[in-house]
């Protein structure tokens, strides 16, 4: 009896003998290993390393790696207890890669508030650890916008005339006040936007000499005038049309007699004669 116990027993320890042998041949292979760390190269930066508060920022770039990658990680930097700390980017991290030598990578940080630091962090399979790191600054706006800037033509009960400088409507009474009528930009009717008195024609005489300011067409969408955060688009540009027709969505350029340049967007308008809502965007 005591023979056939012993088969079973020399089996096992064969076993344990030669799986003990494997894990120490794989753990020895793997502390063998050795290559260059991973590179990053950043691909992409947006807003040039800087954004407008309230803004996302996308960080891209390629990891290139001699072996295989573990994980790639983001974080960001806070301050806290007047010192500098960083935390990690929710759910950004990548722990699975298509191919070995090269993996693409692209996280956006969302609601800027305050300049911060941005840091990827590249592990391989062998524990080498590479970073790099991005100062995101927070850009100042050099335009002041005002928005729902309400005017109106003939048939409307609103005034006909604004004030860029201070996107203030102001009514067609305005035109003949010696006090108001030097702060008037523009005049509202028939579609058009003016520099003197559109409405001449039914009092008979000229109630708004040349209010001095200019305008021109743009191929600016709606879309493209929420985007603008500074005056890098129009700044260049030039006016020289003393009357612009205006149509739903459209956006003009004007130079105001300050010498100032920025753009009227037509929000609403219903009718040639009727009501116009006007958003505006101006240098400070």
């Amino acid at each position: 009896m005591k023979k056939s116990y012993m088969f079973p027993c020399i089996v096992a320890m064969a076993v344990l003998s030669l799986f003990a042998n494997c894990k120490k041949e794989i753990s020895t292979t793997k502390e063998s290993l050795s290559y260059a760390a991973p590179t990053i190269k950043l691909t992409k930066v947006s807003a040039k390393d800087s954004a407008y508060l309230g803004d996302s920022c996308t960080i891209s770039g390629v990891v290139i790696t001699p072996g295989k990658l573990s994980k790639i990680q983001f974080f960001r930097s806070f301050l806290y207890n007047g010192s500098e700390a960083e935390v990690e980017v929710a759910k950004a991290k990548i722990t699975k890669f298509p191919i070995d030598a090269t993996t693409n990578f692209s996280v956006a940080i969302a609601n800027l508030k305050d300049a911060t630091k941005f840091r990827v962090q590249v592990t391989d399979q062998i524990g080498q650890v590479t970073s790099s790191v991005v100062s995101i600054t927070i850009r100042k706006s050099n335009i002041l916008a005002y928005y729902s800037l309400q005017i109106g033509g003939w048939d409307s009960w609103y005034g006909s005339c604004l004030d860029v400088d201070t996107g203030t409507p102001m009514s067609g009474s305005a035109t003949e006040d010696p006090e108001l009528r030097p702060f008037i930009d523009v005049f509202f009717d028939e579609g058009l936007l003016a520099n003197i008195d559109l409405d001449a024609k039914w009092y008979g005489y000229n109630r708004l000499p040349d209010t001095g300011i200019r305008y021109a067409t743009t191929t600016f969408t709606s879309a493209d005038f929420d985007k603008m955060k500074s005056d890098e688009l129009f700044k260049d540009l030039e006016a020289t049309l003393e009357i612009v027709p205006v149509s739903l969505h459209s956006v003009v350029f004007f130079k105001a007699k300050s010498g100032k340049k920025g753009l009227l967007r037509v929000a609403e308008l219903t009718g040639p004669t009727l009501d116009l809502l006007l958003d505006e965007k101006i240098q400070k």
